[in-house]
């Protein structure tokens, strides 16, 4: 049984490779090498075993706590690069932040497992992660 919740977050970030020149790195990453923010939905799929005395494998609330533990206490409003431990010296990706995520959370899950997480950066664009611990 899965169990899938939404989450909204906002945060900035900039692309940047130091190892580019910032000609380079426009090149690259285009007008995402510069400082800029999106309003993110992360969700989050959680899979176990019915619990026979709640009927459920998970309370939503449960959840909730976790994730917002996890990554929402954390990223909601800040600047990725400069202020997140989980992106120091790191290229700040939709990717990185979906490893990041999936590292964090995956502490944190009490007995469920972290099946699939989804992070929504523009209403075209989303990455997903299946996986195990990185």
């Amino acid at each position: 049984m899965e169990l899938t919740r939404s989450y909204k977050f906002s945060a900035s970030h900039q692309m940047f490779n130091p190892d580019l020149s910032a000609e380079e790195n426009f090149d690259l990453y285009g007008h995402c090498a510069q400082d800029h923010g999106h309003s993110y939905k992360m969700e989050v799929t959680v899979s176990g075993s019915i619990d026979k005395q709640t009927g459920m494998i998970l309370a939503a609330e449960d959840l909730d706590r976790i994730v917002h533990d996890a990554i929402i206490g954390s990223w909601d409003h800040r600047h990725l690069n400069h202020e997140v431990e989980d992106f120091r010296g790191k290229i700040v990706s939709s990717e990185a932040m979906l490893l990041a995520a999936w590292k964090r959370l995956s502490q944190n899950m009490n007995g469920f497992r972290l099946s699939k997480l989804r992070l929504v950066q523009t209403p075209n664009t989303y990455f997903e992660f299946r996986g195990e611990v990185l």
